[in-house]
């Protein structure tokens, strides 16, 4: 007999290591029980126990008898391996886990001193859970079960609290295991989908959280990283070659493959769904939750992609539909988008405003259109109600020039023109005005040149 205990199985007995209290007393140490399969003392034993002669109780040195919960006076005092039994239909509940405790010898595994006491068990029911039947269909349920079926039916260890609070816990921590490479986890959850002849879901974890109507702030799961240390900076291209060693800080890692070898890619890192509701917001983040600014002021990193991680759109049928990309590869050409009171900015790799879409209220009666063409005619218009005039302003009193970036000596409000070649042609409806040579020309529908201005 090992000093391991196996409880609610057929036939089973209990050995108690030496010097074990399992009934309050030092003295109730080293017993045998026998359970039959209802998990009550079996009767059995009161006749078949081993050391002593039939009858309805057994006595004399070896044997250990309750009653009502309570060690006989005529057992108490008595050492070495014996049973302990009692009247025919006694639970296990009211004799055995009435304040067991074991020694603890701070060991983790049975084989590796100084030992460990481990408990065996093929299902156990803690607090509220323990209102369960433990029936494929249960008659009896506890407050879960009646909530949210095949939860505690179907669970192999069940834990439901009976006065709020913390319903399971669990903790790790480093300082407790000192070899190398290796750390803490609290809680470890594994599901393992290898059933290929009925396909089936898993979950490694599946957490639901109610809000029942007037009752207060509600979460699925939070998440908080304590660092009492430095920050240490984990930008995309960072990330491939963290160690244990650098000290990093994660709110959620998301990881796929596991360590794992010959494996393929993962589907998709995050979904968010509509499972019979839907959310108001997909992400949000609260006003000083980024490091750099407190969302008056300044500016964070909220989210960091790599060169090439696309952000795209798409309608039904899953095509494609607006995309964005950066696949800029060198800091000088870093390009930044900001909209601020004034509008759209377009910055250089320091900051500077490279190109501005200005920002107008009210209702707008009129736009530019820009748009690019197939047959080497792109074309800025005024789009919107009426006859919209297209202004072009130069900054103060500075030039305009179309195909030149020179201007004379004390030029000021100037249009330039670059020498162009004259057309040969005159189409219907319009008129033509270019440089030659240096020289303003105008050519009408009809074909006549008309020189506007000499070289």
């Amino acid at each position: 007999m090992s000093n391991d205990l196996y409880l609610n199985v057929v036939g089973s007995f209990f050995d108690w290591k030496e010097g074990v209290s399992l009934f309050g007393s030092a003295a109730d140490a080293g017993k045998l029980i026998a359970l039959d399969g209802d998990g009550k003392i079996a009767a059995s034993l009161l006749t078949h126990a081993p050391g002593g002669g039939g009858g309805a109780v057994p006595t004399g040195t070896g044997f250990y008898h309750i009653t009502g919960g309570v060690m006989d006076a005529a057992s108490v005092g008595q050492t070495g391996t014996g049973n302990v039994v009692c009247a025919a239909g006694a639970t296990l509940t009211d004799y055995l886990f009435t304040n067991v405790t074991q020694i603890v010898t701070g060991g983790l595994w049975i084989d590796i001193a100084p030992g460990v006491n481990i408990a065996r068990l093929d299902r156990a029911f803690v607090g509220a859970a323990v209102a369960n039947d433990g029936k494929l269909t249960n008659v009896a349920n506890d407050w879960l079960e009646a909530m949210r079926e095949s939860t505690t039916s179907n669970s192999q260890f069940a834990a439901l609290a009976k006065f709020g609070l913390i319903g399971i816990l669990g903790g790790s921590r480093s300082s407790d295991f000192a070899a190398v490479n290796d750390g803490c986890i609290g809680i470890s959850g594994w599901g393992i989908n290898n059933n290929t002849a009925q396909l089936q879901t898993s979950y490694a974890a599946y957490l639901e959280a109610q809000r029942f109507a007037l009752a207060g702030s509600t979460y699925g799961a939070e998440i908080d990283i304590v660092n009492f240390g430095t920050v240490i900076s984990t930008p995309p291209y960072t990330l491939p070659t963290i160690t244990i060693n650098d000290g990093h800080t994660f709110g959620l890692f998301i990881g796929s493959g596991g360590g794992h070898a010959g494996i393929t890619d993962a589907s998709v890192a995050i979904v968010i769904a509509n499972n019979t509701a839907k959310f108001q917001r997909g992400i949000v983040f609260s006003q000083n939750a980024i490091t750099g600014t407190d969302g008056v002021a300044g500016r964070g990193n909220a989210i960091e992609l790599a060169k090439g991680h696309t952000i795209r759109w798409r309608f039904a049928g899953d095509n494609d539909g607006l995309s964005i990309v950066s696949d800029i590869a060198a800091a000088i050409d870093r390009l930044e988008i900001v909209a601020n009171n004034f509008g759209l900015i377009f910055n250089n790799d320091i900051g500077f405003p490279i190109f501005q879409i200005g920002k107008v209220n009210g209702v707008i009666t009129n736009w530019i259109t820009i748009v690019a063409s197939t047959v080497n005619t792109p074309t800025i218009s005024v789009n919107g109600s009426g006859n919209g005039p297209l202004s072009l302003f130069a900054l103060g009193t500075a030039n305009i020039g179309l195909n030149v970036s020179v201007f004379g000596t004390n030029a000021s409000k100037v249009i330039g023109i670059a020498n162009g070649t004259a057309p040969t042609t005159s189409p219907a409806g319009m008129g033509q005005m270019y440089v030659e040579a240096g020289a303003l020309k105008y050519r009408g529908s009809a074909g006549t040149i008309t020189i506007l201005g000499a070289a």
